[in-house]
């Protein structure tokens, strides 16, 4: 340890060294800090060796010249140049002691206060931009003292409790604790794991067997029961390779004397079962009912492998060979790329009109939508605009200028030539009450340029975009997503909280025959919002 002592310039009193002292604590590099009264007043800080360089040092006093002048004080110079060892202290000699929770908590603040890389999103982390400067403490340069008292909770914890403490989950139910109080629905903190998670999430991959599933509820031997239903099947995923089909019914997870029904585990608990990592085994029973209405169990035993989320299906209309149906179901890197693929297909085989479903879409990735957006705009089309917590308004335009032969707009990814090259594409947009997000914005943009009609009920009315700080720039694994700003179509209509409703020729409800199966898994012949689509789509 190195124990540095610089002079303080000012009045200061008794009352300012707790909040002075809990503050410099914030500061990474500080072990230790302590503030002695007198002329001059001096801050002593002990500093671990690691950082015991001139940069560290000129860090820690810029830091504490702000935490200062909050409270009218001045930094002066080093009263004592010398640095001499002192012994460690036995409170942070053990070299497995976890961080301070407290000073976990004040870095980990002070870390999203000075955050400089951001990415936005409609739903979670997306669409890189720099963020505006920033420094520690709140309103006018004021020192935010409120840390103080959870840091002398936390030292009479460590001291004096007679419980095993794990600061692991005292810190993460903090900062749950902390997020939840704020009243931000869609904010939240992900450890190492879940970001790295997400970041897969975000290209389409994942670990696991393949399907995208639903909560649902069968009866089974005269006995209603949950179960988890098949939607999708990835092609050649590892589901796919087994026989899985869409339609298929998870009724139990495991084999042997650890099998379990998924209405014991619930829906929640049964689909993490099926979740792994790469190379392992999934065991699970699926009921499967044929056209006459038999019904057979199948027992598999399935590898996880790591596989691409597919989020864009296409099929032509049974009862008209003109028209084609896209389904998509979240945004993502793979979305555009894939909707492509799915509508040159559906050209190719003679499609002219065309429905795409985005009922159930929760959304996803900002520029996944522009890229879509970019296919049926062109260059000069306003897409988004947005306001952050100051009013200050941002304007999101197709844009034809290239950067190494790629758009300036959307994901970067793009190229002249996908600009507005489906605007002649004749579209229905259908959606419903689970409709959310960036499928929102791509549907009301749809209506806004006139690009097509818009079917279904009225959506879910999320208005607002997601910013997620990574915090490995500060010293710790995760991120922290919250929201931070307000969106808004082409027509400047604010639909947070409202959502998008079709015209009124155009609202249709789902049919009670309908509701009885899983949207995904739909017949089209029963789908009446599909057909209503269809019929105004023809007129």
């Amino acid at each position: 340890m190195k124990q540095i002592a610089y002079q303080i310039r000012g009045h200061i009193s008794s009352d300012m060294t707790p909040a002075i002292r809990a503050s410099a604590e914030a500061i990474e590099v500080v072990c230790r800090a302590d503030v002695i009264e007198g002329d001059p007043p001096l801050i002593t800080l002990e500093l671990e060796d690691s950082h015991d360089t001139d940069d560290a040092r000129s860090s820690v006093e810029e830091t504490l010249s702000r935490i200062l002048q909050a409270k009218g004080l001045e930094l002066g110079e080093r009263a004592d140049i010398r640095h001499y060892t002192t012994a460690p202290d036995p409170e942070t000699s053990h070299t497995e002691k976890k961080i301070r929770l407290s000073t976990a908590i004040g870095t980990t603040i002070t870390a999203v206060l000075l955050a400089i890389f951001i990415t936005f999103s409609l739903t979670t982390v997306y669409h890189r931009v720099t963020a505006p400067d920033a420094t520690i403490g709140s309103g006018q340069g004021e020192v935010d003292d409120s840390y103080a008292e959870i840091n002398v909770i936390d030292r009479l914890f460590q001291a004096l409790s007679v419980y095993d403490l794990d600061d692991e989950t005292l810190l993460r139910t903090v900062i749950d604790s902390y997020i939840a109080a704020t009243g931000d629905p869609y904010a939240c903190y992900y450890d190492a794991e879940e970001y790295a998670e997400l970041i897969k999430q975000q290209n389409g991959q994942m670990s696991g067997i393949g399907v995208t599933v639903v909560k649902w509820e069968t009866e089974i031997d005269g006995v209603t029961q949950t179960v988890i239903a098949i939607v999708d099947v990835y092609s050649n995923g590892p589901a796919d390779q087994a026989g899985v089909l869409p339609g298929d019914l998870i009724v139990a997870v495991g084999k042997g004397e650890d099998k379990q029904t998924v209405d014991s585990l619930g829906f929640e608990a049964a689909k993490d079962l099926i979740r792994g990592e790469t190379g392992t085994e999934c065991a699970f029973t699926v009921l499967r009912k044929s056209a006459d209405g038999a019904v057979a169990y199948h027992d598999l035993t399935i590898t996880r492998a790591e596989v691409v989320a597919e989020t864009v299906f296409g099929h032509k209309y049974a009862a008209d060979p003109t028209v084609g149906i896209i389904k998509i179901t979240r945004f993502d890197n793979t979305t555009a790329p894939r909707f492509t693929e799915v509508v040159n297909s559906l050209v190719g085989a003679g499609c002219t009109h065309f429905v795409i479903d985005l009922r159930d879409n929760p959304g996803g990735m900002l520029t996944a939508v522009e890229d879509m957006l970019i296919y049926f705009l062109e260059d000069g089309d306003l897409m988004i605009s947005t306001k952050d917590n100051t009013g200050k308004e941002e304007k999101s335009y197709v844009t034809t200028k290239q950067k190494e032969g790629k758009l300036q707009c959307g994901s970067g990814e793009l190229t002249v030539a996908d600009v507005g090259k489906y605007k002649d594409l004749n579209i229905a947009v259908l959606i419903n009450g689970e409709t959310a997000s960036a499928a929102e914005l791509f549907t009301a943009n749809v209506r806004d340029h006139e690009l097509g009609i818009v079917v279904g009920t009225k959506s879910y009315g999320k208005g607002s975009m997601q910013t997620t700080y990574p915090l490995s720039r500060f010293g710790f694994d995760g991120a922290l997503k919250l929201t931070t700003r307000f969106y808004y179509p082409p027509s400047g209509e604010d639909y947070n909280g409202k959502g998008i409703t079709p015209e009124a020729e155009l609202f249709v409800e789902l049919s009670e025959e309908a509701k009885a199966y899983p949207l995904s898994l739909l017949p089209d012949e029963l789908d009446n919002q599909l057909t209503a689509a269809i019929s105004a789509l023809k007129r």
